[in-house]
């Protein structure tokens, strides 16, 4: 019997290796931005796959292009029916203007929906999630501090996973494995 619940035991550990315990933060209500071909869209509009969004901006020197690289080789490597929607929505929409943020997007390879607003609709949709955005200006220096958070979210709109900036490649295959 000891042999059988340890082998079952084994078994389990291995099955489990490559899911993560998915689970529900909410919904994210629908909210309008305009995407980086000055369209309004509707975020409900982007139905059908899951959906993996991140708070960034086009000046940020560090944590966004990484993320943006990182969110873009990990979309190319996903069989066809994983494959997310990879949606950035500027936290510094006073600079990031639709043609800005085209121009920025084509920088990786991948398909990326870029989303601006006003201020006020931002912040509203940051508050919402417990985005943290902190924009200072000081004569000509703009500071701009936020979270580097990405959010899975299901084809229904749920966070199901927030990723830390330092996750690696791994946790979002696994996160897709324990999805689908």
């Amino acid at each position: 019997m000891k042999k059988l619940i340890l082998l079952f035991t084994i078994f389990f550990i291995l099955s489990c290796k490559d899911s993560i315990q998915l689970k529900d933060y909410g919904k994210v209500e629908n909210f309008t931005l305009v995407n980086q071909d000055n369209q309004k869209i509707e975020f409900y509009s982007l139905k059908g796959k899951p959906i993996l969004l991140f708070f960034g901006y086009t000046h940020c020197p560090d944590y966004c292009p990484i993320t943006l690289s990182k969110l873009t080789k990990i979309y190319k490597k996903l069989p066809e029916e994983q494959k997310p929607y990879i949606v950035l929505i500027t936290v510094d929409p006073e600079r990031d203007t639709p043609d800005v943020l085209k121009n920025y997007i084509k920088k990786f390879d991948g398909e990326i929906i870029a989303l601006t607003g006003s201020t006020e609709e931002i912040q509203e949709i940051a508050k919402k999630l417990g985005v943290y955005i902190r924009i200072e200006k000081k004569m000509d220096h703009i500071h701009v501090e936020h979270n580097t958070s990405t959010f899975f979210l299901d084809k229904d709109f749920k966070i199901r996973y927030i990723f830390s900036f330092r996750e690696p490649e791994e946790t979002y295959f696994k996160v897709f494995n324990s999805y689908f």
